[in-house]
């Protein structure tokens, strides 16, 4: 069927590699399958679309140097550090930060807000997110993003040759649980991202 519905030479240039993902998905763990499919968005933030294996392709010096550049990570040490730590490196962090001055009583404008802390643009426009937002993003706020990054840079942390894939499947399990009994579908998850 795919041979007449695809044609002779689409079907012969592109069947095999088609074959070998479906068998490198089908080797996949459950948990690695969720692995890969839960940091998909942050993969496709930056065009990497490599859903099959955990190992996204990054070629050893780039994910190095995506993990320096992007995380200031020189090592797998400092990685597990900053993801440890998510005052590092977690929008969710600065969001719940954000949402408890907005909502203090008396509830501040974000004008207010700006005037009395001498707030940089940066945070400003921050401000005007999370007051927009909160009550679309309910309980769990930006979970979805600050767990879909860590999944990334654990992937990026294979291609780099810092973790085996059972290491880094082994860190990722309580992101993975957490976005898992987070949200009820794609879309709620899509919203969170």
């Amino acid at each position: 069927n795919l041979y007449r519905v695809l044609g002779k030479t689409y079907y012969h240039e592109n069947g095999h590699k088609m074959l070998q993902m479906l068998k490198e998905w089908n080797s996949l763990s459950e948990y690695g399958r969720w692995f890969c499919i839960l940091s998909e968005p942050a993969m496709e933030e930056i065009k990497i679309n490599n859903i099959m294996s955990l190992n996204p392709g990054f070629n050893i010096a780039d994910a190095e140097n995506y993990l320096k550049t992007n995380m200031n990570a020189t090592s797998k040490e400092d990685l597990l550090e900053k993801i440890a730590n998510p005052e590092n490196h977690s929008f969710l962090t600065t969001y719940d930060k954000l949402k408890a001055v907005l909502n203090q009583n008396p509830k501040p404008t974000v004008e207010q807000i700006a005037i009395k802390d001498f707030s940089s643009g940066r945070t400003i426009t921050k401000l005007y997110f999370v007051s927009e937002m909160q009550n679309t993003l309910g309980k769990y706020g930006l979970i979805a993003y600050d767990n879909c990054s860590v999944l990334f840079l654990l992937r990026v942390g294979i291609s780099a040759g810092w973790f085996t894939e059972e290491e880094a499947l082994d860190v990722a399990t309580p992101y993975i649980d957490k976005l898992l009994n987070a949200y009820d579908s794609w879309e709620d998850y899509a919203t969170h991202f």
